[in-house]
């Protein structure tokens, strides 16, 4: 049996609704012209069943709800200012497609997916100056993919709950103006196995992620233009997290880790007065990786309570200096790499590295160009440091408490080596080359 309903409404402000209820193996068709208008479509245990809904002109709303319903496909194509709800439940392999444009604003899309397996959706809003909104929430589902497109300032929320092995992309692109935002966010909760690709181009764009419980989540933030990225784990485990962001000067990236193991995030930047900062408690084997191109970058990490992590940070600038600030406390076999570079010339890197209450930790620091200065602190035992600088007028301060550690110091050019080591068995060696340099070694 195939229903189609096709009503108009052509005055404005016309109310015009449709109503469609079907069995197994119907097609349901709708077109509405007019403003205003509202289109119905229930299904419950349905199979290979069509739906498909037109609406021209402004303030139209589109409602599909199936239940227990396998196979079917949803279209939802609105003009103008329109809203578009999904919704599935206890059924699997159905395909929704929402598509809205408009020289307005304010177009709305809601999908919930409970229960479900291998479902698609595909949302799309573009034209117009934006301020639309979409939102997706699955939950106890699993294998499902959702793909959403944005033209403007737009704002998209994805939430995943007991959801395990879904694929979300999310691009949201060219706002109408530099001034207006976009924004995404992403929550997954006890969801695993899941994919996040997430990309933001033009404008003013923001990106906030937050994974609790979530283990084996893969995480892709892209970002252009002035951009801003929070991502945010909460005993969630072997998760991996790439953030990409390029294009304006001051882009910020805040990763936050709190009971998480055995996580990779890894943070690029490419532009300049850009900062990074990730802090992580209470974890094991964690792997942190930012690297910063650019000048005036700033670069922080806080480890504290971990065992077999590290923290390796890159700064490569070309005129003016970086910044970079480490810290691990407590836990051990932990390590600190940092190396801040000048592609040309260029001057006063500064890097503070700190590793106290461990054991077995290493820091391994480099830094290239002119009047650079590198203070590095640790406190336990059987730790380890290597410094080097080349170029002349640079400073190094290493100070190390506990027994069984080791540092060894290197400069090229005029520059100065402080190296204090408390405690007992410990060791020092300081290489030098060059003139006017400076070395002063301090055992206790």
């Amino acid at each position: 049996m195939k229903i189609k309903i096709i009503i108009s409404a052509l005055g404005f402000f016309a109310l015009a609704s449709a109503s469609a209820y079907a069995g197994s193996a119907n097609n349901v068709d709708v077109n509405q012209t007019g403003t205003s208008n509202t289109a119905n479509v229930d299904q419950t245990d349905t199979i290979a069943d069509t739906v498909t809904i037109d609406q021209a002109s402004s303030g139209n709303r589109a409602t599909v709800t199936e239940a227990t319903s396998n196979n079917n496909k949803v279209s939802i194509g609105q003009q103008y200012s329109g809203r578009a709800t999904v919704s599935t439940i206890g059924g699997g392999v159905n395909e929704t497609t929402i598509q809205q444009s408009s020289i307005d604003v304010g177009s709305q899309a809601f999908v919930t997916q409970t229960n479900e397996v291998r479902n698609k959706v595909s949302i799309t809003q573009s034209g117009g100056w934006g301020g639309n909104l979409t939102t997706v929430n699955s939950t106890a589902g699993q294998g499902n993919t959702t793909s959403v497109y944005q033209e403007g300032p737009n704002t998209i929320s994805v939430n995943q709950n007991v959801a395990s092995d879904n694929t979300t992309s999310i691009y949201q692109a060219r706002p109408g103006s530099t001034i207006f935002s976009s924004s995404a966010n992403v929550a997954q909760n006890n969801a695993n196995g899941n994919t996040l690709n997430l990309t933001q181009t033009a404008g003013s764009t923001r990106a906030f992620v937050s994974q609790t419980g979530a283990n084996d989540n893969y995480t892709t933030i892209n970002q252009t233009t002035s951009a801003n990225a929070t991502l945010t784990q909460t005993n969630s485990n072997r998760n991996t997290t790439d953030l990409q962001q390029t294009g304006s000067i001051g882009l910020s990236a805040t990763v936050s880790q709190v009971g998480s193991s055995d996580n990779t995030t890894r943070v690029l930047q490419k532009s300049g007065i850009d900062n990074a900062t990730v802090t992580a408690y209470n974890a094991n084997n964690g792997n942190i990786s930012i690297q910063q191109l650019g000048n005036v970058m700033t670069a922080s990490v806080l480890q504290s309570n971990e065992n077999g992590s590290s923290a390796t940070v890159l700064q490569n600038g070309s005129s003016t200096g970086n910044t970079a600030a480490l810290q691990q406390s407590g836990g051990a076999g932990n390590a600190i790499v940092l190396t801040q570079s000048l592609v040309s010339s260029g001057t006063q890197n500064q890097a503070n590295l700190t590793q106290e209450a461990s054991f077995g930790s290493k820091i391994n620091a480099s830094q290239s160009g002119a009047s650079n200065q590198l203070t590095a602190y640790q406190r336990g035992i059987e730790e380890s440091l290597l410094a080097s600088q080349s170029d002349v007028g640079n400073t190094l301060i290493a100070s190390q408490t506990g027994d069984h550690n080791y540092a060894q110091v290197q400069q090229i050019g005029s520059n100065s080596a402080t190296v204090t080591q408390n405690g007992s068995a410990n060791s020092a060696v300081v290489y030098q080359n060059g003139r006017g340099n400076v070395a002063t070694v301090a055992q206790r």
